[in-house]
């Protein structure tokens, strides 16, 4: 099955934002929306990464990390996933930063001007009609494309709010 692709079009956190060191004891795929949670034990700058338990009221930081496998036979993109107890990247959103992540990345059906929102429990991303549900993350979709060497459908989205 393929993993979640993400690409960081727009991000203020890549110059000059946050970046958290996040490690969890799952797996976690490309995409991500995770809540950032509490420092591990016995580490200075890493944080428990964990799905969103309130969506209303938590922020939550875009998992992206740096796409390397040694292994030649998963040399793809949608091959790629963060591995359990090894650091991952995960990105401050701020308002306005764009970013385009394919369709393994969230559940629902995408259309220009529908939004990207968290869900209670998951890591993925869910597509809303409208902002009525009251989450504290959104990000608007403004177009379909589609990433990586395969060109699988993603779509590219703005952050209207977070937290």
């Amino acid at each position: 099955m393929a993993k979640a692709i993400v690409n960081l079009d727009y991000l203020k956190s890549v110059y000059v934002g946050r970046i958290f060191n996040v490690m969890a004891d799952f797996e976690i795929e490309q995409g991500s929306l995770v809540a950032i949670g509490d420092l591990v034990d016995g580490q200075r700058e890493i944080y428990n990464p964990a799905a969103v338990t309130d969506a209303t009221t938590e922020k939550v930081a875009l998992i992206a990390s740096d796409e390397v496998n040694y292994d030649p036979r998963k040399a793809m993109w949608e091959d790629f996933t963060n591995e359990a107890d090894y650091p991952a990247k995960a990105y401050e959103l701020k308002e306005n930063d764009v970013f385009t992540i394919s369709e393994d990345g969230f559940t629902g059906t995408p259309e220009v001007g529908k939004y990207l929102i968290t869900a209670n429990g998951s890591l993925k991303g869910v597509i809303a009609d409208d902002l009525t549900d009251g989450t504290a993350f959104a990000a608007k979709i403004i177009k379909p494309t589609k990433l990586g060497f395969n060109r699988t459908p993603a779509i590219r989205v703005q952050v209207v709010k977070n937290g």
